[in-house]
């Protein structure tokens, strides 16, 4: 998506040779314009299927799976990062490591929103792909079937890119980096 690829060429941040900021327009400070073409765009990249609701995980796919939710009419559902397991046989929760913040949470959903549905997975960023892992295990193992993946801004020099390919389900990415020294962006 132009859009989002012009303000990572013009905005973001690189940290290092893995980390790319984009909290000034993105994830921290949140531009709503660019938050409703980014739902938008993938209103129209999935309309086509059939599906019952949007997920992603808290919290910086929200605003764009949200805008995906109303532009679509579909219900959306998050799942959340929690610290401790809890154990109760309404819950699905699954460890997960996150490569961003180096530690372990459990994602965590009420089994209730989710079990049985068709749906279509949004999220922020796909770097190494641990987050998108155990997403889909906690979603196969609530019963859900995802259907679609959209990804806002993909990092395919990393393995998370490969493990989304090979889902063989219908795949969106926003943007592309290719690399970030120097920075590529399509």
């Amino acid at each position: 998506m132009e859009q989002l690829v012009n303000r990572i060429k013009t905005e973001a941040i690189i940290k290092n040779e893995k980390i790319l900021d984009v909290s000034g327009f993105f994830n921290t400070r949140i531009d709503p314009q660019l938050m409703h073409a980014l739902g938008h765009d993938f209103h129209d990249h999935f309309q086509s299927l059939e599906f019952d609701l949007y997920v992603t995980v808290e919290s910086s796919g929200i605003a764009p799976t949200l805008s995906a939710s109303i532009a679509s009419q579909k219900p959306m559902v998050v799942i959340k990062k929690e610290m401790t397991s809890k154990q109760s046989d309404d819950i699905v929760q699954i460890p997960c490591y996150s490569y961003t913040k180096d530690h372990t949470f459990y994602l965590t959903v009420q089994r209730l929103h989710i079990a049985g549905k068709r749906i279509v997975l949004i999220d922020d960023f796909l770097a190494d792909g641990n987050v998108l892992d155990a997403t889909i295990a906690l979603l196969h193992q609530s019963g859900a079937q995802v259907c679609g993946l959209g990804i806002c801004i993909a990092k395919t020099f990393q393995k998370g890119y490969e493990k989304a390919l090979n889902l063989h389900i219908p795949l969106v990415l926003q943007a592309k980096v290719l690399s970030l020294s120097p920075l590529v962006v399509e």
